[in-house]
């Protein structure tokens, strides 16, 4: 194996990153196929959805219209998660390829577990039940603790914080505020950004 010399840690690695990868990938692949039927119906109910007004009369159809919000807000954060997990996969994938051909891995060690991580918990957030309109405000506010984690230096070097941060900001801080339902996570992402601007 051409990776045989490395240390420890990336063995560990290899091994951690490979299995989240895996476990991604044939995810994804079963659940395009079992799904396909619904996923095509999603999208044309959520493009009909798009093209209809509607009014607020009584307090019964404001509340429904507060649920029906929560819940789009619950599908579209299932849409972003789903990005997310596809664009934490490639980063894996390239960074293991990196080792098995003895190249630099082009992130830190603490980046490169703070990735398989982040995979890791983007994978249960896909698990049936766990991402609900009750939930979607925890797995945003996790993922913009992410965000922090990976700009600090336990991932990133001093002279990249700055630009890691409004790059994380901007791919997965303002899609991740998007989808929550409180006022407080959203205030939450922006003091978290500034806290990592600054640091």
């Amino acid at each position: 194996m051409p990776w045989s010399g490395t240390d420890d840690w990336d063995k560990a690695f290899v091994v951690c990153a490979g299995v989240a990868v895996s476990a991604a990938v044939l995810w994804g692949l079963c659940h395009a196929v079992v799904e396909r039927r619904l996923i095509c119906k999603a999208i044309l109910a959520f493009i009909k959805g798009l093209s209809t007004c509607r009014s607020k009369k009584n307090q019964a159809e404001v509340k429904y219209l507060d649920e029906q919000v929560a819940l789009e807000k619950k599908n579209l954060a299932q849409k972003v998660f789903f990005v997310f997990l596809c664009l934490a996969v490639y980063n894996l994938a390239t960074i293991l390829y990196n080792v098995f051909m003895e190249r630099p891995r082009w992130m830190s060690t603490g980046g490169c577990w703070l990735l398989a991580i982040g995979t890791i918990v983007l994978l249960l957030a896909h698990v049936p039940s766990m991402l609900s309109v009750r939930s979607v405000d925890f797995w945003s506010a996790l993922l913009q603790l992410f965000v922090i984690a990976f700009t600090s230096p336990l991932a990133t070097s001093v002279d990249e914080a700055f630009i890691s941060a409004v790059g994380l900001f901007m791919v997965v801080c303002l899609p991740a505020a998007a989808c929550t339902t409180r006022s407080c996570v959203l205030l939450f992402s922006q003091f978290l950004f500034v806290l990592a601007s600054i640091a």
